[in-house]
């Protein structure tokens, strides 16, 4: 699978990553979960740890997008 993953120009962590991003977005905006719930669906220690990923992904902390995504849905 690493060698298929390789031949095509990408990583197993890189998969891993985009869709750990893909499915927190989707948890953040489509659930009531806690944000450390989410931080551990998605196979992450802690709620500081996703926390920082998800700013790294998407420039802000994941209460601040999760309050514009949610409030601009509801217009």
């Amino acid at each position: 699978m690493q060698r298929r993953l390789q031949d095509s120009g990408y990583s197993f962590q890189r998969v891993l990553d985009e869709t750990r991003h893909q499915m927190a977005r989707y948890y953040l905006f489509n659930s009531e979960l806690e944000l450390n719930e989410t931080a551990y669906l998605r196979g992450f220690e802690d709620s500081n740890s996703f926390g920082h990923a998800f700013r790294a992904w998407e420039g802000v902390p994941p209460s601040d997008w999760c309050e514009t995504h949610r409030r601009s849905s509801a217009m």
